[in-house]
């Protein structure tokens, strides 16, 4: 698969990566969704902490990484988020390119995966919030094609409103930092312990099960559909729940049924209470 050529993200050096592991901090520290109010807040991807930095007034999306122990480790993450930039765009897909910042350090090199950040406001869960029924119908009409015709066993996508944003009139991905990539024999091309390194060695186990049903819907179009109609229903009481359902029945042959959707949303619930603190505890611990 061809990776794409153009990289318009800002090349960022150790003192960045510095102001950012400190604003990190500041946000976690400070009881951000409250006190820092003007400040935009840190959400949890699977991945690790993400936040809204500027960069000599350029609106950047962080992604923390967890640290890596080499370069060449490193390197072959980047890699991999080129590659799978490259095989969505080869499908008609939309990402942003993104750019590893590295700070080496003693024993360790603390990393961000960094790409711009899309317009304010244009985050599909902000606009669905504000959106009429017939502005919503077209948004979620298109993400439903992109997730169907996207997806296969070696190729992923997120499913959830939190990965997508609308940037120059179309749907953008903004999911590169998390490449969804598989071999031919089913195995994850970045290791999916990466995913619980922010986690304490003893919580893991406890969430190891979550984290690899949350990945493996990913790479199913009915998994990512799920994800989908979880978020659309929790958005604003739901507005478009209906609607969106039977956009899904049209497409999969096995509807996705209430037990599904409540076991899902069950999940959802566990893995906010235990996985979410401990991890943003540990973020406080090594940034």
């Amino acid at each position: 698969m061809a990776t794409p050529r153009n990289n318009t993200v800002p090349e960022l050096g150790p003192e960045d990566v510095a102001a950012l592991d400190a604003e990190l901090r500041l946000r976690l520290g400070s009881g951000f969704e409250s006190a820092l109010a003007d400040r935009d807040p840190v959400t949890w991807r699977g991945m690790g902490p993400t936040m809204r930095w500027r960069h000599r007034g350029v609106a950047l999306l962080g992604l923390a990484l967890p640290t890596f122990p080499s370069a060449k480790e490193a390197l072959r993450y980047a890699q991999t988020c080129e590659t799978y930039r490259g095989a969505l765009e080869a499908r008609g897909v939309r990402a942003l390119p993104g750019r590893l910042a590295l700070s080496p350090g003693p024993g360790r090199i603390t990393g961000w995966w960094v790409c711009h950040a899309p317009p304010e406001g244009q985050s599909l869960p902000t606009l669905l919030r504000r959106a009429s029924q017939d502005e919503a119908r077209v948004i979620l009409e298109s993400l439903v094609e992109r997730l169907i015709t996207t997806i296969q066993p070696s190729l992923g996508l997120d499913g959830r409103l939190e990965a997508w944003a609308i940037r120059e009139g179309e749907l953008w991905a903004l999911t590169t930092g998390e490449p969804l990539l598989r071999d031919d024999a089913g195995r994850d091309l970045l290791d999916p312990e990466a995913r619980l390194a922010w986690l304490p060695g003893v919580s893991r186990p406890f969430l190891r099960a979550i984290d690899r049903a949350a990945l493996d819907r990913c790479f199913h179009p009915r998994g990512a559909l799920a994800d989908l109609l979880v978020d659309v229903r929790a958005l604003a009481g739901g507005r478009w729940r209906h609607e969106l359902t039977e956009q899904v029945r049209c497409a999969l042959h096995d509807p996705i049924d209430e037990a599904e959707l409540g076991a899902l949303e069950r999940e959802r619930q566990q893995q906010e209470a235990l996985r979410d603190p401990l991890c943003r505890w540990m973020a406080r611990l090594t940034r």
